[in-house]
């Protein structure tokens, strides 16, 4: 007879042991697979955890310190903290840590050994954080989580079932470049985070592309601020600087040696030069806005000139090293935000020469998720 505490619920529905509780069983595939799926779905936490751990200053923390800390020793440090005291308040932030710790954003040098608590270290990742703080704008976490572009993701699906559907703007009612408009903290994070990663860009850049002999002006086209062509411009001195971007951008520029700040519409016209950059600008477009801002970058042009292109290059989904998982993951934050995407390299040759431009050179850079691609006029 069964127990009363173990009869079914419903009598017509017989007791049956569940092998997925038995351990005896071995898991099988699908269960494997079940709790991939699982892991995937709360990949959020990692980026939200390292985004508190910033904000906390916990790499700061670390690395005043030779020896490794535990998690109520940071609490200690930890400006803000309502009691530097509270236990629960030293569980959250293990709770938070311990994310990070798998993804070998802070290291764990208490050992395997259960009931152990944490020792928290610097590795090569949070290292960065600490000696070129602006990676922390660079991995755009101000931007990707402010609430308008997070609601576009909400909205992902609908790209598929209505091509003209821009998730961003079925999210906000408003495209991206309207909201950049009208929200100005929206605009300055994300200029700023454009900005962040530029002197670890150029330092790679400049190693990487041997093409600035012979160049005499160089037009940053969509170059914000100026930073880049900044230090192209320090470090190439003959080489005379022109920063193009949107009036509004413009007048907030700061005055750099070597570079003039010019105002306008790249849609419309671009400053006449013999070299002309475009970082990441392509990959805000679709095929046809592309080609007309490369049209008129070839008007801009003299026969001896050339366009330097520095986007991204998607490699094929089975590639699956961190250049390609981020080109891919860049390549639907574009889908979610705006017109743009990536582009595969054969992507970029059919829009290069529908342009009008007969041959194109790719350098890839190392340690960069950005490639170059020469564009000469002839």
């Amino acid at each position: 007879m069964v127990p009363q505490d173990q009869r079914p619920l419903n009598p017509s529905v017989p007791l049956v042991a569940d092998k997925r509780m038995d351990p005896s069983v071995p898991a099988s595939q699908s269960d494997g697979a079940a709790l991939a799926l699982l892991d995937l779905s709360l990949i959020m936490g990692t980026p939200m955890a390292l985004r508190a751990a910033i904000t906390l200053g916990v790499p700061e923390i670390l690395a005043r310190h030779s020896e490794p800390l535990t998690a109520e020793e940071i609490l200690l440090e930890i400006s803000g903290c309502k009691d530097k005291h509270d236990k629960l308040a030293a569980e959250n932030l293990r709770r938070i840590l311990a994310i990070l710790v798998q993804n070998n954003v802070f290291s764990d040098e208490s050992g395997e050994e259960s009931g152990r608590s944490p020792l928290y270290g610097l590795t090569p990742l949070s290292k960065l954080l600490v000696d070129e703080p602006e990676c922390k704008l660079m991995c755009s976490f101000e931007v990707h989580q402010q609430a308008k572009l997070t609601k576009a993701w909400l909205h992902l699906h609908e790209a598929v079932l209505d091509s003209s559907a821009r998730p961003f703007e079925v999210a906000n009612g408003m495209t991206i470049w309207q909201a950049f408009s009208e929200d100005k903290e929206l605009a300055a994070h994300f200029h700023s985070a454009f900005q962040s990663g530029v002197h670890s860009h150029a330092k790679i850049f400049l190693q990487g592309y041997d093409g600035f002999e012979g160049v005499q002006t160089l037009v940053d086209v969509g170059g914000s601020y100026g930073t880049l062509l900044g230090i192209i411009v320090q470090a190439k001195p003959h080489i005379r600087g022109i920063n193009f971007d949107r009036p509004h951008i413009i007048a907030s520029a700061p005055e750099l040696p070597g570079v003039e700040h010019v105002g306008g519409d790249f849609f419309e016209s671009v400053p006449k030069g013999d070299t002309i950059l475009l970082k990441s600008i392509l990959h805000n477009w679709d095929d046809e806005q592309c080609i007309k801002i490369l049209h008129n970058c070839r008007k801009s042009l003299p026969e001896s000139g050339k366009v330097i292109i520095i986007e991204e290059v998607l490699l094929p989904p089975s590639n699956t090293s961190c250049k390609s998982r981020v080109a891919h993951k860049m390549n639907v934050s574009m889908l979610a935000t705006c017109d743009g995407k990536e582009r595969y390299a054969e992507d970029w040759s059919n829009l290069i020469s529908s342009a009008g431009f007969q041959r194109h050179r790719m350098i890839t850079l190392p340690n960069s998720f950005f490639d170059i691609i020469e564009v000469p006029m002839s």
